[in-house]
């Protein structure tokens, strides 16, 4: 797409193109939003603190009995409806915090950009030379038609447009590499120079770079790893001396050592038993 870039006098000075990839993605304006509550989430400091009515120093005596006085029962003068009591339900420091995932926060911020340019709400600046005298800046928003509050995207060279633009309350200054969801939906207009647009679309056109998206890396199993059985372990080959030969196990669960020559001995040869002779037999005999 195509965008007029204008000179800091306000007349035209050509077409740009932008890229698409950076300047033409999908707006989710609830991952924008999601977005933009965490960031000034994330920019509390929740530091306060205030002190319930038992952290308040005194009132361990009851002021005064509890019937027959007329008055409304009280047990202690540090409740929070006294003078000098303590807070019902006492802020105390904690963390507002809120996370957001790099993949998110990169596409929250290239909807961002794209949905001013979408509403035709950013401007393309050539250049801007300034000698850091707020009325030159306060002249180029004048002639751009900019009344309301904008957000300047510049580099690291414009130290003076930055200088000049600090005493005009509704103009935002910002390098180009702290552009921020926040700071783009909270400004109607994004003005932008035309080395911020190059520098932009080069930090985020391709996401390995800037540290929005690391590239993964893919790590080559071992030979020894790459035949591992299902339960994960890699499988070893035996070697000549771990080799033992194997041994039998009694029926007691003894083991029993294998025998060898000097404790090996020939069975005795069992007496031939006599035929039995019954008692009849004998008798005759």
């Amino acid at each position: 797409m195509k965008v007029k870039v204008y000179k800091q006098s306000g007349a035209a000075a050509g077409e740009m193109e932008l890229s698409d990839s950076v300047f033409g993605c999908d707006v989710n304006e609830a991952l924008i939003h999601e977005t933009a509550v965490a960031q000034a989430a994330n920019a509390r400091q929740g530091t306060k603190s205030t002190l319930t009515r038992s952290e308040v120093r005194g009132g361990g005596a009851k002021p005064w009995r509890q019937k027959g006085t007329g008055r409304a029962r009280q047990g202690s003068i540090r409740s929070p409806q006294w003078k000098k009591g303590g807070v019902v339900f006492a802020p105390k420091p904690r963390d507002f915090g809120k996370k957001v995932n790099k993949q998110a926060r990169r596409a929250a911020t290239l909807g961002a950009l794209s949905g001013k340019v979408r509403d035709n709400e950013f401007i393309v600046v050539d250049a801007i030379d300034s000698t850091g005298k707020t009325k030159e800046i306060a002249a180029m928003l004048r002639a751009l038609k900019v009344d309301c509050s904008a957000l300047l995207v510049l580099t690291d060279k414009d130290g003076l447009v930055v200088r000049a633009a600090w005493n005009i309350g509704s103009l935002t200054t910002m390098p180009y590499e702290y552009i921020n969801v926040l700071d783009i939906v909270s400004n109607v207009k994004l003005i932008a120079t035309k080395e911020a647009v190059k520098a932009i679309e080069k930090a985020y056109s391709d996401p390995t770079k800037g540290g929005e998206v690391k590239a993964e890396k893919v790590v080559k199993a071992d030979k020894a790893n790459s035949a591992a059985p299902a339960s994960g372990r890699a499988m070893r080959a035996p070697t000549e001396d771990k080799v033992k030969p194997a041994e039998k196990v009694s029926a007691g669960g003894r083991q029993n050592a294998a025998p060898t020559d000097d404790k090996v001995k020939p069975a005795a040869p069992k007496a031939a038993k006599k035929p039995a002779v019954k008692k009849e037999e004998a008798a005759k005999k």
